[in-house]
């Protein structure tokens, strides 16, 4: 997700933050189900997921950090 802030005086529009954003399917009684996995088919769906793969990454080594 981005986030943009524009100036109504000036029309300059800068951007303000970014987040990633993860989802999780539940079913009827609120509790986490599996969903397919998703198939990358472009190029740039392909790189998009091997980034995201290095941030997951990322994230679990850091957390295993005492």
């Amino acid at each position: 997700m981005k986030v943009w802030v524009e100036n109504p005086n000036t029309g300059e529009v800068l951007h303000t933050s970014s987040a990633y954003l993860t989802f999780v399917a539940i079913d009827e009684t609120g509790k986490p189900v599996v969903v397919p996995p998703i198939i990358a088919e472009s190029d740039e769906e392909q790189r998009r997921y091997r980034v995201a793969g290095r941030r997951h990454e990322g994230r679990l080594n850091t957390q295993s950090v005492p």
